[in-house]
């Protein structure tokens, strides 16, 4: 029995450095996963502080240029500022103001040339 359980031992002993190797690779493996997770942290960190950045800078120039803005229009231009996507209703009433003044000039001019009087 003693032959029989010395070769178990030295079968044993072999997978066990085998299994030993193994692990000390997955080990490895792991340690460099671990590396190129901390360096894609590090490198989103980055990234998000400087779009932190950018935003400021971006609202900061709104906030100039929305300042700045009459002062280089002058007072004869008509520009007004509103949300993405919010209306002016004031503009088509004055385009429908004008467009209707149009109609109905040119709704005078024929009546007035077809009993033939001169505008």
């Amino acid at each position: 029995m003693g032959c029989f359980s010395s070769k178990l031992l030295s079968i044993l002993g072999q997978d066990d450095a085998a299994v030993q190797k193994k692990m000390e690779e997955m080990n490895n493996e792991l340690q460099e996963k671990i590396d190129d997770l901390q360096d894609l942290e590090s490198t989103n960190k980055a990234l998000k502080y400087k779009e932190c950045q950018s935003n400021d800078k971006q609202h900061e120039a709104r906030k100039v240029l929305i300042q700045g803005l009459p002062e280089l229009l002058g007072n004869r231009t008509n520009i007004g500022l509103k949300r993405m996507g919010e209306l002016d209703p004031k503009a088509f009433h004055d385009t429908w103001k004008v467009s209707l003044k149009v109609m109905f000039f040119s709704d005078v001019c024929e009546e007035s040339a077809a009993k033939g009087h001169v505008l």
